[in-house]
């Protein structure tokens, strides 16, 4: 039923009355009134299903620090979240801690600062740690291990390793070209893989964050106010927001019970050509596989792996 239709209703509810006798008549109001109500309700959670990637938005400055004013951070999680919640507060404290870059350095390892906190988070001091360690504690999330960076030529071994095997699904009709990116043990990553959809090829790039664990800083930006979005069922079932704007990236989201997978369509390998549509999009957003999560992933054998497929190529 369209919002056209529920307004429609609540005002002909009266005259699918017939009124016979002062009690009927009363009966009568009063339902009109309990249905009007009801309709009225039912209106507003319609409108508030359609906030789509609004209720993901984490807002402007200082979360868009160096982005265009209009974007908004988009999080990888709704903004009552604890994911979201400690994001906030970690970004409000990056924002105003150290902002000279006193504290920095250009070391490629502190010897003082886990691996884990200072290239997933981006920490450099022990008050860094120490702040991040309190945020994550306080919203009962946990510290993702160090990242695993994947070149185009080793994208099997993180498939095969995490047991993914695929990111699409058996219907897709598109086609990943390449692919490289970062796992974050035990179970978040972001890839970037080059799509051929037969209409065009696209850059995109595709996050899985658990919603159990502290996520690295994978927001994405967009300017919500010109997008159009809608909603979407995927092939397995699961509930997607699209969004499309004419001078930004796709977007598509599904959150799902125990993560929030998200995918930007980031630009067109020839844009003049063969434009991001919503026909394009839809396309990408039905050949993916939702249903994906790595499990009993062993960080040492992946390790492995690449320093055999780097070798390799020597």
């Amino acid at each position: 039923m369209t919002n056209r239709d529920l307004l429609m209703a609540i005002g002909g509810v009266s005259d699918e009355i017939v009124l016979h006798t002062k009690e009927n008549r009363s009966r009568s109001r009063r339902s009109v009134l309990v249905a009007a109500v009801a309709a009225a309700l039912l209106l507003v959670g319609c409108a508030a299903a359609y906030l789509g990637l609004n209720e993901y938005s984490m807002g402007n400055s200082p979360f868009n620090d160096g982005v265009n004013e209009e974007m908004s951070a988009v999080s990888q999680g709704k903004t009552e979240d604890a994911i979201t919640m400690a994001q906030k507060e970690w970004y409000a404290f990056q924002a105003a801690y150290d902002p000279e870059g006193t504290y920095a350095t250009n070391e490629d390892q502190i010897p003082e600062i886990a691996d884990n906190y200072e290239y997933n988070y981006g920490c450099y001091t022990q008050e860094m740690v120490d702040q991040l360690t309190a945020i994550a504690e306080k919203y009962n999330l946990k510290l993702l291990d160090t990242r695993i960076a994947f070149q185009n030529y080793q994208s099997d071994i993180f498939l095969e390793e995490t047991g993914i095997h695929s990111l699409m699904n058996d219907s897709s009709s598109v086609q990943i070209t390449g692919m490289a990116g970062m796992f974050y043990p035990p179970c978040n990553f972001r890839m970037m893989p080059t799509l051929d959809t037969g209409k065009g090829i696209f850059f995109t790039t595709i996050q899985y964050n658990s919603k159990d664990y502290f996520p690295t800083q994978n927001v994405f930006y967009a300017d919500l106010s010109n997008m159009e979005q809608w909603e979407k069922t995927a092939p397995d079932g699961s509930r997607l927001i699209l969004g499309l704007s004419n001078d930004g990236p796709g977007v598509i989201l599904a959150d799902l019970e125990s993560a929030v997978i998200s995918i930007t369509v980031d630009g067109a390998e020839n844009p003049t050509e063969n434009p991001l549509t919503k026909e394009i999009l839809e396309t990408i957003a039905e050949s993916f596989d939702y249903t994906i999560r790595p499990e009993n992933v062993d960080p040492d054998a992946i390790e492995a792996k690449l320093q055999e497929a780097e070798q390799a190529r020597k």
